[in-house]
């Protein structure tokens, strides 16, 4: 007799022969050309949502950014308000050439140019008063007289009004600085733009180091004049960037219900003027 094979055996071998692989029944490797070209399609679509979807993502972290920051910077002018009862460049910040102020054009920085002095302190972009004391000849608070400091040459630190010194009884006088200079430095803004918010930056004079605070829509300098260039060092050329964010500008600070913050938004260009706020300018009331 013959021995029958084991069972799991005999129903495998049924299992092989009852599903014959013949030329029709073969499985197919491999796409056809047609096919592969629809998952290239497929592919594109996605990439190009993906590339779109970050692009927003990114615009919205740069909004959220400057949103962040120009209220950073809004805070910074409220103590200044708060320490001495004005913004800068208001009632006894402002140049002791005009009517009730105190600011000596000799305290000027050394590096602001000669015959742009007033220019240099009326730039909408200037924010030199949040980081020295422009009432004292030790503008940067640390209790000497540094190089350039000493503006009539008699030795003493010389306070220019009351408010130059902080008075921890009353709470009052410049008690900076309000904002570090991490990540600012120094831009070349066109004098065409005004304390009002009329005119442009990126038109008239060029006005050099004024001392600005950079708001985070990285953008190369405007045309050969380099509007809108920033510098890590005043005067010095070779600290020049190639991109940095635009400057913020404080303008009307002198009127408290106009008072207000500008960025020039995502598209680097400003495009408001004294009564409106155009474009994708972003406008903060400091007092309302």
């Amino acid at each position: 007799m013959t021995a029958r094979p084991p069972q799991h055996f005999r129903h495998s071998r049924q299992a092989v022969q009852a599903s014959p692989l013949g030329t029709r029944g073969r499985l197919r490797l491999g796409f056809t050309m047609l096919e592969l070209l629809l998952v290239v399609a497929v592919m594109a679509v996605i990439a190009g949502a993906a590339i779109v979807l970050l692009g927003e993502t990114e615009t919205r972290v740069e909004q959220q950014l400057a949103t962040s920051e120009i209220d950073e910077l809004k805070k910074a002018l409220l103590r200044f308000r708060k320490d001495t009862g004005y913004f800068p460049t208001q009632g006894p910040f402002n140049l002791s050439s005009r009517t009730g102020g105190f600011v000596p054009q000799a305290n000027l920085p050394d590096y602001v140019a000669s015959g742009a002095e007033t220019a240099w302190f009326d730039c909408p972009a200037n924010f030199w008063q949040l980081f020295e004391n422009p009432l004292s000849e030790d503008r940067n608070n640390n209790g000497v007289l540094d190089s350039g400091e000493d503006t009539n040459g008699n030795g003493a630190i010389d306070i220019f009004h009351s408010l130059g010194v902080w008075n921890p009884d009353s709470g009052r006088g410049w008690h900076g600085p309000y904002l570090s200079r991490t990540g600012n430095g120094y831009v070349r803004v066109g004098a065409s733009l005004l304390t009002n918010g009329s005119g442009s930056p990126a038109a008239g004079a060029v006005v050099a180091d004024v001392v600005g605070v950079a708001d985070p829509y990285v953008k190369s300098p405007l045309t050969a004049s380099l509007y809108l260039q920033w510098l890590t060092a005043p005067t010095v050329a070779g600290s020049a960037l190639s991109r940095w964010g635009r400057p913020f500008l404080l303008l009307d600070p002198t009127v408290p219900n106009s008072a207000r913050l500008m960025s020039m938004g995502a598209n680097g260009t400003y495009e408001s003027d004294a009564t409106t706020t155009g474009g994708d300018d972003i406008a903060v009331f400091l007092l309302r």
